[in-house]
């Protein structure tokens, strides 16, 4: 089962279906706006993590939600377009390194900045990855839209990363460890199972 499908990831649908997509209806937003909206909310979520690991929670959870709701909106209004698309998608990967820059930050204040880029790097490829395999199979005309760690999920995951960090600063570098090799394996293990799939003709 997908992590999409575990309640965490449910509880965080249901929450934006209930507070961000009508607080931009109200507002009239369009799709493109809330992506642009996300990602200007993920370049401060490295300054987020310095002021303190709350703040960055709270600044990935905004920053997450307005990419997820972009979609969201989209399909709503029937006006999904190949621009779109391709805005999201492009800008979602600057989303991913400034969130896992902020993580990498937690590294250095906590006197293990190399071992943050040990952890930390390979997960960023490992994230690019993922949407890379998928993009290219849906390019030579296949469907790729397998594997645990699906944006969302990585959202979730990152938020329940960084809420512990805020939350338990006696052990914050046994968590900091601990979520990045979990964070690294599954993003590692997502890439396998999307790679499998294509091989298997997905």
């Amino acid at each position: 089962m997908a992590l999409r499908d575990q309640p965490l990831a449910q509880a965080y649908y249901r929450f934006l279906q209930t507070t961000v997509l009508p607080w931009a209806r109200r507002r009239r937003l369009r799709p493109d706006q809330l992506t642009v909206i996300g990602v200007l909310i993920a370049c401060a979520v490295p300054l987020g993590f310095i002021l303190h690991p709350m703040a960055g929670f709270l600044l990935i959870l905004l920053s997450g939600s307005a990419d997820a709701v972009d979609g969201l909106l989209a399909r709503e209004k029937a006006s999904a377009t190949p621009w779109g698309a391709f805005l999201d998608s492009s800008l979602d990967r600057l989303s991913d390194g400034c969130y896992l820059l902020g993580f990498w930050i937690l590294f250095w204040q906590a006197g293990h900045p190399l071992l943050g880029v040990v952890l930390l790097w390979p997960a960023l490829i490992a994230t690019l990855m993922i949407s890379y395999v998928k993009a290219r199979a849906e390019a030579l005309g296949g469907d790729c839209a397998v594997g645990l760690m699906e944006r969302a999920a990585r959202i979730v995951l990152l938020c329940a990363w960084a809420l512990c960090l805020a939350l338990m600063p006696a052990i914050r570098t046994l968590l900091l460890c601990a979520g990045a090799l979990l964070y690294l394996a599954l993003t590692a293990t997502t890439v396998v199972q999307r790679i499998l799939h294509v091989r298997r003709g997905g």
